[in-house]
């Protein structure tokens, strides 16, 4: 089953999981999303993916040519628990490929959440590929100001990481966790902080992490 999207426009909805686009629970396999020259603006989630959410086997979503992610939010104010992805939350062997991207100020709010843009929480894959993150910022007690990996394999290809900010757990632009993978090719990643925790850019847990070049400036990168 597959879903294929050019042009839109999604604008402050709300959902329990994913904001703008979610998977029900009883279509968790072979669900993709396929979403090109798309906005992703003010869209909120109440427990995970302030705008999207992927789940289950041979499911997933691609996102492209010029989509962009502004201000979308996971959470609510006061609440204690646990919510995670910003923007995105990937789970359960699901694929995200996100390609000539921009990602702007979407951020987890509430105390104990994770990855301001993306989660990847024990997902098949992740790709980011000339993408520009900026902004993004995890709750006070979470981490992995722009993303949180955790028992996934991820690779950055040509993707900037630019004032990310994440809390005591750590990792201001990417914390690695529980056993994840992350490749880095010829990535920049600067001016994140990790507030009262480790890593200002990355935070590295029981994983692994492999960079290839790194760049001051990066060619063909969308702009903000």
């Amino acid at each position: 089953q597959g879903v294929r999207i050019a042009n839109a426009r999604f604008e402050n909805n709300t959902a329990r999981d994913g904001g703008a686009l979610g998977v029900a629970p009883d279509r968790t396999k072979n669900s993709f999303f396929d979403v090109t020259d798309s906005v992703f603006v003010g869209n909120t989630a109440t427990r995970k993916g302030g705008a999207v959410h992927l789940s289950g086997v041979d499911s997933g979503a691609h996102l492209a040519e010029g989509c962009v992610f502004r201000a979308n939010r996971v959470g609510e104010d006061g609440f204690i628990g646990k919510v995670n992805g910003g923007a995105i939350y990937a789970e359960k062997n699901a694929v995200v490929r996100v390609h000539d991207a921009v990602a702007v100020d979407n951020a987890v709010v509430g105390r104990y959440g994770n990855g301001g843009f993306l989660v990847a929480n024990f997902a098949k894959e992740v790709f980011l590929q000339r993408v520009n993150i900026s902004g993004a910022r995890s709750g006070e007690e979470g981490g992995g100001g722009a993303l949180f990996v955790f028992g996934s394999e991820v690779t950055l290809d040509q993707t900037r990481i630019d004032r990310c900010s994440a809390g005591v757990r750590g990792g201001g632009g990417i914390l690695l966790d529980g056993g994840a993978k992350a490749n880095v090719f010829e990535g920049v990643l600067s001016n994140n902080a990790a507030r009262g925790g480790f890593g200002g850019h990355i935070r590295v847990t029981a994983s692994s992490l492999d960079i290839f070049g790194a760049s001051k400036e990066l060619k063909f990168m969308p702009q903000v």
